[in-house]
């Protein structure tokens, strides 16, 4: 952890500062140690994340490593303890940080893809590099990181929060990077203060929470004031094979099989998706662009005609594993952008199939 992180973070419970107990240091680094708040609670720093969620949560997230961690620093936290069972009501945030911390820790190197810094500009839009320069951002669901290493390049500072274990690789990935931080925590309970932020974005993350809705509304309150919130989610209009097909796949299905089997068997359809893209999509777009742009997926499928098989595997994998998953229409968006009460609002459809919705905090 990078010292400059505890001007940033204060404790999810009770919104007051931390203070931060070193145990092992590399330089400036923290990579071992505790953050107490001013009630008194205790949070983790383990290999240089401050793991900023609640006890009960956060134990059924890290397990054994939570357990002893306490044990090895017991006599420095005054006996600190790391929480009972987990609640009922988190089974569904418990499910999500499994799958996503499996999912991102295993296709940890997409950051490398060419085309992923333009995929990365068509979700924020209509945020282009410019408007991020010299800003303080925050990417709600940041998984590997390689978005706060993307923004990283013309804001002030960002910091990036998931309640998985790919934050693990997210931390590995921006170590170096000066302005970026990681931080594993809970959407819907961030460790900041509120109107902190000048731009906050969250790709893809939402649509697979218990209650988006309420974590879009959630993330306003640490919007700044003439700031913006930008999210990106799956759409329902033009994706019939995602949102009824795939979904159904996923639901009746996939989303119980392991992971590991999944992860094999989902390099089928990944192979079958490939193979039209490279030699039905592309050679066609080359030879007749005009009538191309009509084929449906034509310009999600081009862009992913860039990115490596890796990174179409990923995607396949992704749509399958969730073990949640919404898909929306314009109205609904436009509804959630209403109800946010921003300005300067725009809807923009994404690659035709998904929804961008961006807004000012007058």
């Amino acid at each position: 952890m990078k010292p400059a992180v505890l001007d940033m973070v204060v404790c999810p419970l009770c919104q007051s500062t931390l203070r931060p107990t070193p145990y092992l240091q590399d330089g400036t680094w923290i990579e071992e140690g505790i953050l107490t708040c001013e009630n008194g609670d205790q949070f983790p720093i383990i290999r240089g994340i401050p793991v900023l969620i609640e006890p009960n949560l956060r134990l059924s997230i890290l397990g054994n490593e939570e357990t002893q961690f306490w044990r090895r620093h017991a006599a420095e936290a005054g006996g600190a303890s790391s929480g009972s069972a987990p609640a009922a009501d988190d089974s569904e945030k418990r499910s999500a940080a499994a799958v996503w911390g499996y999912q991102w820790q295993d296709f940890h190197e997409l950051w490398q893809d060419t085309a992923g810094v333009e995929q990365f500009y068509r979700w924020l839009a209509p945020l282009r590099p410019d408007d991020l320069r010299g800003k303080t951002m925050l990417d709600a669901g940041c998984g590997t990181g390689r978005h706060v290493l993307y923004s990283s390049r013309n804001a002030g500072l960002v910091i990036g929060v998931d309640i998985s274990l790919a934050t693990r690789v997210a931390a590995r990935l921006t170590r170096g990077v000066t302005n970026a931080h990681i931080v594993q925590a809970d959407i819907y309970r961030l460790p900041f203060r509120t109107e902190t932020f000048d731009r906050i974005y969250s790709i893809g993350v939402i649509h697979h929470l218990p209650d988006p809705r309420a974590a879009y509304l959630n993330l306003l309150r640490h919007v700044k004031r003439n700031a913006t919130l930008t999210v990106w989610l799956y759409g329902r209009e033009n994706n019939w094979l995602a949102a009824s097909f795939v979904e159904t796949i996923r639901a009746v299905f996939t989303r119980r099989m392991p992971l590991s089997l999944l992860k094999f068997l989902s390099l089928i359809p990944a192979t079958i998706l490939w193979s039209v893209i490279k030699f039905f999509y592309g050679p066609v777009n080359w030879l007749a662009p005009a009538g191309a742009r009509h084929f449906p997926y034509n310009t999600y499928f081009m862009l992913f005609n860039r990115l490596s098989f890796r990174h179409q595997w990923m995607n396949v994998f992704d749509k399958l594993n969730a073990p949640i998953a919404n898909y929306y229409r314009r109205d609904e968006m436009e509804a959630w952008l209403k109800a946010s009460g921003l300005s300067a609002t725009q809807l923009a459809h994404t690659n035709d199939i998904s929804w961008s919705l961006h807004g000012t905090r007058s």
